[in-house]
């Protein structure tokens, strides 16, 4: 049955943050998004909105918040256990929202905004590319999701510095990273002394280490997708995604030492060992090598 659009566009309740937490204008959320083919188009208009729910302690705890009659959709609900399947409870804690949009078959498949209140955040996923005719997710939606958690994992409030003056610190579009965080660990490891960096922005400041981007045309053996190289943010949630789903690389190669990085991390193989516990991801493998052969997911 054909969807009933609620509107054009995405409701707007995020704020883009400054790199130490003290930007009191009100912008556009920063967002991060994974796409099925690499857009050229940075201009591409906003996704189109279906439903709107609120999460509360891992559940849609309302009805759609945009819809003509409130209900919430049969495909949003199986969409949304599909995801609790995937993301744990304590990343799915943070989540407060969840949006069903589109924006056509082969597109944007999903993105995460953190929220004005700088702890919650917004998960988004496209109706048109979610689920097969089965019902189940795609091999590409699976993976989507968990580079989606990814952003979640290295981005939240936890791994955030509160502390001013962090001038020489790692900074993002969210704020000021803590030196032992996940996110500056892996910069520091892969990105900090590649050498086919380049900052796209150099007048926001060396510290904002998302301004950076690396070349997957010159050194595609150094990033597990072509998206992986649009910026250390995007590298890690790619990584981490075909972390959780393959297995441990036996080869030395640099895009294979950033899917080994995690393991340093006992709480995140845990993550790992409970998503492919719930989720049959072993037949994943021969299609994956498709998806990552030149186009993101």
């Amino acid at each position: 049955m054909k969807r009933t659009l609620a509107t054009s566009l995405i409701i707007a309740s995020s704020m883009l943050l400054s790199a130490c937490h003290n930007e009191p204008e009100a912008q556009p959320a920063p967002s991060h998004i994974s796409q099925d083919v690499v857009q050229e188009d940075e201009g591409q208009e906003e996704p189109d909105l279906y439903a709107q729910y609120a999460i509360k302690d891992g559940q849609i705890s309302s009805t759609n918040l945009v819809g003509q009659d409130g209900a919430v959709d049969r495909e949003d609900k199986i969409i949304w256990e599909k995801i609790i399947q995937i993301i744990p409870p304590q990343y799915l804690s943070m989540i407060s929202t969840y949006e069903v949009v589109t924006d056509g078959k082969d597109g944007v498949l999903a993105s995460v905004n953190l929220n004005e209140d700088l702890t919650t955040w917004t998960i988004s996923v496209d109706l048109d590319d979610t689920l097969n005719k089965n019902q189940q997710l795609t091999p590409s939606s699976t993976v989507t999701i968990i580079h989606e958690m990814a952003h979640i994992i290295a981005l939240n409030s936890q791994q955030m510095s509160s502390e001013e003056n962090q001038d020489t610190a790692h900074a993002v579009q969210e704020g000021t990273l803590k030196k032992d965080s996940y996110l500056s660990a892996f910069y520091d490891k892969f990105w900090k002394d590649h050498p086919s960096i380049s900052q796209k922005d150099s007048g926001i400041g060396a510290n904002r280490i998302d301004s950076y981007q690396g070349s997957f045309d010159q050194r595609p053996d150094d990033f597990i997708t072509e998206y992986a190289a649009e910026n250390p943010v995007e590298d890690l949630a790619e990584s981490f995604a075909y972390f959780v789903v393959l297995d441990r690389p036996e080869d030395d190669s640099l895009k294979s030492q950033k899917l080994s990085f995690f393991y340093n991390y006992p709480e995140l193989v845990k993550v790992r060992d409970d998503i492919r516990a719930k989720n049959d991801l072993t037949q994943m493998a021969g299609e994956l090598a498709e998806l990552k052969s030149g186009h993101r997911l």
